[in-house]
C-alpha cells in the first residue's frame, strides 16, 4: 500500500513537556507523542515529523517518540 502525504496542523500547543512516564511544567499528557506513536503503531503512518516552534524546546517529546 502505497503511503500518502497528510499534513495535521495544531496551533494550540502546550502539551509537549509531559513525558512518558510524568507530566511537567502544566502537561499532564503530550498530545503530539501519543498521536505520532499510535499512528506508527497502528500502521498508519510511515513517518512522523514533529516540529516544536514553542519559545523552548517540547522536552517531553523527543524521548517519547
Amino acid at each position: 500500500m502505497p503511503w500518502k502525504t497528510v499534513v495535521s496542523l495544531n496551533v494550540a500547543g502546550g502539551t509537549h513537556h509531559a513525558f512518558a512516564d510524568h507530566g511537567e511544567g502544566f502537561c499532564l499528557l503530550n498530545d503530539f507523542a501519543v498521536a505520532a506513536n499510535y499512528l506508527l503503531h497502528a500502521g498508519l503512518a510511515g513517518q512522523v515529523l514533529i516540529i516544536d516552534l514553542d519559545v523552548h524546546q517540547g522536552n517531553g517529546t523527543a524521548p517519547v517518540v
